[in-house]
């Protein structure tokens, strides 16, 4: 079983070797075509995303469609929403500050409770979990999709600091 767990394991870093994609480490995620219809980002950012993503599938499901009436889906959204300046300090700012009550998706109400990240995770993995989401969530991805990256999320950390504006706040300038 081993030995079977290692060929496999040795293959995929050989795969990964040989198109390119294992990229020195850089705080600024790259993207990274695969194929015409593929994007991802370098390796290191994916994992890392994909990894803090597993404990936001706890309520918004692995596929990301979320729980109707309880919490709002992330498929499909979260690359529309970053395509936008506005959008994209929202979804920052719901990560950074959180976000509580009433919300509108489509046509469901949610009215719920999204805890801060803050504190809890670093610049690094906030750039890293919104890229992974944008990208692996969405059925189409954006070609022009401009990542996020650690240094974004440092500079919008000090921004909300003297912006005295809600996640809430923020929304209706991203969303309506």
């Amino acid at each position: 079983m081993m030995l079977k767990f290692m060929n496999f394991f040795s293959l995929g870093l050989l795969t990964l070797s040989v198109s390119g994609v294992l990229l020195a480490n850089d705080p600024k995620p790259k993207i990274v075509q695969h194929t015409k219809d593929e994007t991802s980002l370098d390796v290191h950012s994916h994992a890392q995303g994909q990894a803090v993503f597993n404990q936001c599938a706890a309520c918004h499901l692995a596929s990301g469609d979320g729980v109707k009436g309880a919490f709002p889906p992330l498929r499909n959204r979260l690359a529309k929403l970053s395509s936008d300046p506005a959008g994209r300090l929202y979804l920052k700012s719901v990560l950074l500050q959180g976000l509580n009550g009433h919300i509108k998706v489509g046509n469901v109400n949610y009215n719920g409770y999204m805890q801060s990240y803050g504190s809890i995770l670093s610049d690094q993995q906030i750039s890293s979990v919104l890229n992974y989401v944008s990208l692996k969530l969405a059925d189409q991805v954006n070609p022009d999709f401009n990542a996020f990256s650690a240094d974004e999320i440092a500079a919008t950390r000090l921004l909300l600091k003297d912006d005295a504006r809600s996640s809430r706040e923020l929304r209706k300038d991203a969303i309506e």
